[in-house]
């Protein structure tokens, strides 16, 4: 099988037209991605370029450069395609490239391009172009593009300037890698941004702000002040000056102080949003930092239960936000305490180290579950994650107190220190305890004897808690005889099970004395009582002589003078003292007769006369007279009146007429008392010698009948 002969017009054609366009068409792509990569190598040189600088001035951080890069990365591809590949993959025809040089060589006068359309077959139909036209055409199109230069379409000496810009830039990038002098700045540059290593920029000083992690971010408590230091390397700065601002625009630059040669310190002021900072001296330029303000750990709410002991029968106590408690001793006490944030740590101690046990329930909830408190002062002490510890400390002071005795008082009514021994006396009693009485009863004693106890009946149950009353005491079933003390008080018991606490009153110290002699101690002291009113008396006419001297000196009528009333103002004054001095001596009366009853030695006559004419004058001339006296003044202090005035003397010689009727009936029995008292005292010696005579006479009896050896003997007179 013989091969296809080959026309030799399409082999000319395809060797001096179709094949130089072809060549043509791949130099005009070398020209077109020549400028395209004269482009990127621009954009990547420029951009490569802005980065240094940024990161030289700015001192970016590690997501910054990363986030950089990443934007590079980007930009660069985008120019690859959009001026070399996208370029480059554009298709060029053979009818393009033949046009272009049809207009390069005018006078072909379009042979090229009507030879390239022709061997594509576009010859139109058949009945208007015969075969031996067509090959006439490209025979004359390969004739005519003998010696005709094809690439002189293409700007060779614009592709040569852009491939020795290209070859300048691609140098001019690797220059500085092997120039000593910015070797270190450009392998700075590729470390820090390309290989994403952490390294310093080289340069004479380098500052790093202490205390801040790899991202230059620092925590600082809420309200603190914001301290800044500084570590210096390198060349020591004549002065280094910090640069700040935060969000709400403020800013400021200040100089740091220096502290040897290699740290710088600076204090800011309470920090309350998040202030950003670089640091620059000498050749130094630090990155951005900032320092952001964090709440302190802290506790915001408090609720103490409180569980007093099961005998007690109260309810448990619920105390919010309450730091001072006071526990009953075996109380459970439990403190659950909200924090403003999560915490590592967290104590309740008191000064000595001593802490309550704890627990974090949550990370921001505490728990003090405590079944026997001890007394004190107790802090929390809390510390975040962060390490930041509390400084607005939660206090608690704890006092517990011990189950105390019950309260018990005795009081004998109408009684002073002294009574008969027929003396009947009425006992008031109290008893209270805040947790429960289980015994209540009253003792008595006489001198030195064993107490006797006096139970006063069953408390009831254990949450009776207070119990009061009388009950009565006869002297004479004790029994106490005259010369004899008595001594009287009361005992309560709680239902305390580790006690019981056993309370006692004071007790009540009596001396028992015979009816004589407690009348006359009765009578001493009414006679103390009767010489106070006669002073009293003595004061009352001085003062009535003042008064009446100074109402004739006043005025008939119309104010009265300030001096005048300066002086009537102080005569009412006393006069009112007058009134309270004769209540008082009252008083002192109706106890002397109030004893007397007690012991049972007030005769009937006695108590009329002391109660009907003295009690009871007293009690109007304290209670009506001289205060009607006194009132009289304050009005003719306040204004002078003549029937006012008038009626002074009278009211006044009133006063004195009473009092000395009271004083009569002072002194009315006074010698009968004296004659009973020294009676008495003839009886009590009576007493006396009756005792010796009949012991004389027992023993001269025992010495007649011979009972008696010692005796002497006697013969009768025969």
């Amino acid at each position: 099988m013989s091969a296809r002969p080959v026309d030799p017009l399409t082999a000319e054609l395809g060797r001096l037209i179709l094949d130089p366009l072809a060549r043509l068409r791949r130099r005009a792509r070398v020209y077109i991605a020549l400028g395209g990569a004269l482009r990127l190598a621009f954009v990547v040189v420029l951009s490569a370029a802005a980065q240094l600088v940024l990161d030289r001035w700015f001192k970016l951080t590690l997501d910054q450069r990363a986030l950089f890069n990443v934007a590079l990365t980007f930009f660069w591809l985008s120019v690859l395609y959009r001026r070399v590949l996208l370029p480059l993959s554009e298709a060029i025809s053979d009818s393009e490239l033949a046009a272009s040089v049809d207009r390069v060589h005018p006078d072909l006068h379009d042979q090229i391009s009507t030879a390239v359309q022709f061997s594509a077959g576009e010859i139109g139909h058949a009945t208007s172009n015969s075969p031996q036209l067509v090959r006439a055409v490209l025979s004359d199109a390969c004739t005519a593009a003998r010696g005709v230069a094809f690439d002189r379409v293409l700007d060779h000496n614009r592709a040569k300037d852009r491939l020795a810009r290209l070859l300048a830039i691609v140098a001019a990038s690797f220059l500085p890698l092997l120039l000593p002098p910015t070797r270190d700045l450009m392998s700075t540059w590729f470390r820090r941004n390309w290989l994403m290593q952490d390294v310093p920029w080289p340069q004479y000083t380098y500052m790093r702000a202490v205390g801040y992690d790899r991202d230059g971010a620092r925590s600082v408590p809420l309200g603190d002040p914001l301290e800044i230091a500084a570590e210096i390397t390198g060349e020591t700065p004549d002065a280094v000056l910090i640069e700040w601002w935060n969000a709400a625009g403020g800013h400021g630059s200040e100089t740091m102080m220096l502290y040897g040669d290699r740290r710088a310190q600076i204090t800011l002021g309470p920090i309350t949003e998040p202030v950003h900072f670089r640091l620059t001296g000498n050749d130094e330029r630090t990155r951005e930092y900032v320092a952001s303000p964090v709440e302190r750990p802290a506790v915001v709410h408090t609720l103490a239960e409180v569980q007093p002991p099961a005998y007690t029968g109260l309810p448990p106590a619920r105390l919010a936000d309450q730091t001072v408690l006071e526990l009953l001793s075996g109380s459970h006490l439990k403190i659950t305490a909200d924090l403003n944030k999560p915490v590592r740590t967290a104590r309740l101690v008191n000064a000595g180290g001593q802490a309550a046990p704890l627990e974090l329930a949550e990370t921001d909830r505490l728990v003090v579950d405590w079944p026997d408190p001890a007394a004190g002062e107790y802090a929390f002490e809390l510390e975040d994650e962060a390490g930041w510890k509390n400084r607005r400390t939660v206090r608690y002071t704890i006092k517990v107190t011990p189950d105390l005795p019950p309260m018990v008082k005795l009081a004998a009514r109408d009684v002073g220190d002294a009574v008969t021994p027929q003396a009947d006396l009425v006992l008031d009693f109290a008893f209270e305890d805040a947790y429960g009485l289980t015994r209540a009863s009253w003792m008595s004693q006489r001198d030195e004897d064993p107490p006797v106890g006096n139970d006063l009946g069953p408390t009831g149950e254990s949450k009776s808690r207070e119990r009061h009353g009388e009950t009565r005491f006869e002297v004479g079933n004790l029994p106490a005889l005259a010369g004899q003390r008595i001594r009287l008080w009361a005992e309560a018991a709680d239902n305390d099970p580790a006690g019981p606490n056993v309370g006692k009153s004071q007790p009540i110290e009596l001396r028992v004395l015979s009816p004589g002699d407690f009348l006359a101690e009765m009578a001493g002291r009414e006679l103390e009582l009767r010489q106070e009113f006669e002073r009293l008396i003595s004061e009352q006419n001085g003062l009535r002589d003042g008064i009446e001297r100074l109402v004739a000196s006043m005025p008939a009528e119309g104010p009265t003078p300030l001096q005048t009333a300066q002086r009537l103002g102080g005569l009412a004054r006393r006069q009112e003292a007058h009134a309270a001095r004769v209540l008082a001596i009252q008083r002192g009366i109706e106890r002397i007769v109030a004893e007397m009853r007690t012991s049972r030695v007030l005769r009937p006559a006695e108590e009329r006369r002391l109660n009907d004419r003295i009690v009871a004058p007293l009690a109007e001339i304290g209670g009506d007279t001289m205060p009607a006296a006194a009132a009289l003044l304050s009005d003719l202090k306040r204004e002078a009146d003549v029937t006012k005035a008038a009626r002074v003397p009278g009211v006044q010689a009133e006063v004195i007429r009473r009092m000395k009727a009271v004083l009569a009936n002072m002194l009315e029995n006074e010698g009968y008392r004296e004659a009973v008292a020294l009676l008495e005292e003839i009886i009590a010696r009576q007493g006396g010698i009756h005792d010796d005579t009949v012991q004389q006479l027992s023993r001269e009896i025992e010495a007649i009948i011979g009972l008696d050896e010692s005796a002497p003997t006697t013969r009768p007179k025969r």
